[in-house]
């Protein structure tokens, strides 16, 4: 059984993301900026039987609902307060439970967890299988520790979070050392010092090109250069 997580508000990524993992389905996180042609091809690769998307991309689903027979219900985010849901197509919210109970499924180190799709950039995106042994081994590896890491520790976190890198060195790692982490909505050169002045992060999570962009566009000191950021990785 594989499970779509696509395009949920940043909060409700997280917590559905992981409750999809704790529920023993396979999550496939989908780029957002794909065409519509190599989303049609992600679906059908994995076998994907539950789509939950916002709303505002939920267009791009109904011109291709008819070539995914796999697709078994899907779930909206967000939808309009007047739109006509059916055995098909649920609102989001009815995921939502306060029930906190373990579901005691048990999950081994072999089993698959997610699949993390290229861009297609030089042909159909290609899928990479990640298993629970693999998630451990990246994330919580006490290398971690050396750069910086910590139960104080505040992460700033732009990347998006469809994006591997996202999951690997931010989201899990501020799980294991039970660190606060700043899910910001995008990289942005005019928000970021802002955003770092009101948040106070020691460490700051990135793509190569985000320093370029910051230091092509760097401030006048001192009103930049006093901050409490002191790890970038």
């Amino acid at each position: 059984w594989v499970c779509l997580v696509c395009w949920v508000c940043l909060v409700c990524w997280v917590c559905l993301g992981f409750g999809v993992l704790k529920s023993g389905c396979v999550a496939v996180n989908v780029n957002t900026a794909l065409r519509e042609e190599h989303l049609l091809h992600i679906l059908n690769d994995s076998d994907t039987e539950i789509i939950v998307a916002d709303y505002q991309y939920f267009k791009i689903i109904k011109k291709i609902l008819t070539k995914l027979p796999k697709i078994k219900r899907i779930y909206i985010n967000n939808a309009p307060s007047d739109y006509k849901f059916d055995d098909k197509i649920h609102d989001f919210r009815f995921l939502l439970d306060t029930n906190v109970e373990n579901p005691k499924i048990n999950i081994y180190d072999e089993d698959p967890i997610q699949i993390n799709y290229t861009e297609g950039i030089t042909g159909p995106p290609k899928g990479v299988l990640y298993r629970n042994l693999a998630l451990s081994a990246i994330n919580i590896g006490i290398e971690l520790m050396k750069i910086g890491l910590q139960k104080e520790t505040k992460i700033y976190c732009p990347l998006p979070l469809f994006h591997g890198a996202t999951q690997f060195y931010a989201i899990i790692p501020s799980l294991f050392y039970d660190a606060s982490i700043i899910l910001a909505e995008n990289f942005s050169v005019q928000r970021f010092w802002e955003e770092i002045r009101i948040h106070r992060p020691e460490v700051f999570v990135y793509f190569g090109g985000y320093i370029h962009a910051l230091l092509d566009n760097s401030p006048n000191p001192p009103k930049h250069t006093q901050h409490t950021k002191h790890t970038q990785h």
